[in-house]
């Protein structure tokens, strides 16, 4: 996983954290599902899932902050094209039409 795809700059090392922790909890969960330790199997399974469950919230702020980015950017062009003339409503029209 290419983390800096995932999540943003101040949360790689956190992330690549949770990575870790699951991969060892899912490999101590194979180690003991082999060993035939189902019930810390089960115990030790847990962690697969809050780990995960961390990287999803940090994903989702990553996310979250390339929407607001991208919005920011579509609100300076329509500012830029306004200002220089361009009426947004009647482009927009024109589009919905074709």
């Amino acid at each position: 996983m290419k983390l800096h795809n995932h999540f943003l700059k101040d949360d790689i090392s956190k992330a690549s954290e949770e990575y870790w922790r699951a991969m060892e909890a899912l490999s101590n969960t194979m180690t003991l599902m082999n060993q035939g330790r189902i019930s810390e199997a089960k115990h030790v399974s847990i962690g697969i899932t809050k780990a995960l469950h961390e990287q999803e919230k940090l994903t989702d702020k990553k996310r979250q902050s390339v929407k607001e980015k991208n919005l920011s950017n579509i609100e300076s062009l329509i500012e830029e094209l306004e200002a220089k003339g361009v009426h947004i409503r009647v482009v927009r029209g024109l589009h919905h039409e074709q």
